[in-house]
């Protein structure tokens, strides 16, 4: 997304990048396992998926970030299914994040 965002720059101006972002990327991904287990819990909730993460760097820092489907979720009955996922998703980033990224001033801002 960072790179597609410099060829618009000259368009944006002073508006463009004000955060001074070194690095902007995005995933977007699901697993069927997960929209069955939702889709059962409450069909509503598909709506929250598929997942996706944002990864950005500023300052030599990179923080991943994505939305709290648990916050979102609030009310649902489907409500632990979500606490569920949203646990195994920050076990996925922790375990993509090595002690060796994390050494280097790796920040990881959840949710």
């Amino acid at each position: 997304m960072g790179r597609r965002m410099e060829t618009v720059a000259p368009d944006w101006g002073a508006d463009y990048n004000r955060n001074k972002l070194t690095s902007v990327k995005s995933m977007v991904f699901c697993n069927l396992w997960w929209t069955n287990r939702l889709a059962n819990a409450d069909p509503n909730l598909l709506g929250l998926y598929p997942l996706h993460l944002s990864i950005f760097t500023r300052d030599g820092r990179t923080t991943v970030s994505w939305p709290r489907l648990s916050t979102m979720a609030e009310g649902s009955p489907g409500l632990e299914t979500v606490q569920a996922l949203d646990q195994e998703l920050l076990e996925i980033v922790r375990r993509a994040v090595t002690p060796d990224k994390l050494h280097r001033h790796l920040a990881l801002r959840l949710g």
